[in-house]
């Protein structure tokens, strides 16, 4: 699909919503898999007070009250997305999409620090460890595995050991193959009234 910005007036409703996403071809066995995750810890998936996105609209701009980003990627196709939202009154919603875009084009150019992977890697790895504490998350990540052809052996740990060995340089290289401002959709649902437009 071509890239596009659309606005969606939701006339008196208190809060405008922002979605982004760009479209990646990506599987969760390729080898930019683990890099992009640990990269959207950091920028926008990591606790929903401590990422790049949140430090910036809300702690440092104000304007948001909320804001992650994500990344989603089966098993078997390569198609694959990275996406945005966040949540700000509508008077704020231009100054919001103009922050976001802000931070992907620093995080783009300057890339993620040491120190920034460095905590991303301890907290998704204590995350995990922890995931694994839940009968339900096993049983349903046991399912997949089976249907798949996979053990925890051959993905789950192989997967924990490569985040645990990638370096800045493989995260930062990672994200600049494969996310792509200019081919972003972004939507925007708020009052244009107040100024979602």
């Amino acid at each position: 699909m071509k890239p596009a910005r659309i606005a969606v007036d939701t006339p008196d409703k208190e809060n405008a919503f922002y979605r982004a996403r760009i479209n990646l071809t990506l599987r969760d066995d390729d080898p930019d898999y683990a890099p992009l995750v640990l990269a959207n810890h950091v920028f926008g998936g990591g606790g929903m007070l401590s990422n790049r996105l949140v430090e910036r609209v809300r702690q440092r701009d104000g304007i948001s009250y909320g804001a992650w980003s994500g990344l989603s990627v089966g098993s078997r196709d390569r198609a694959a997305s990275w996406q945005l939202a966040g949540l700000v009154a509508p008077q704020n919603a231009a100054r919001f999409e103009q922050a976001v875009r802000e931070e992907i084009d620093r995080m783009l150019k300057d890339g993620l620090t040491d120190k920034e992977l460095a905590d991303a890697k301890s907290g998704m790895l204590q995350e995990r460890v922890v995931s694994r504490s839940s009968d339900g998350t096993l049983a349903s990540v046991w399912a997949s595995y089976l249907d798949l052809g996979r053990t925890f052996t051959s993905h789950s740990l192989a997967f924990e050991e490569r985040i645990g060995s990638l370096s800045t340089a493989e995260v930062n290289a990672a994200l600049r193959r494969h996310l792509d401002p200019a081919k972003m959709t972004v939507v925007i649902a708020g009052d244009a009234a107040k100024g979602a437009k």
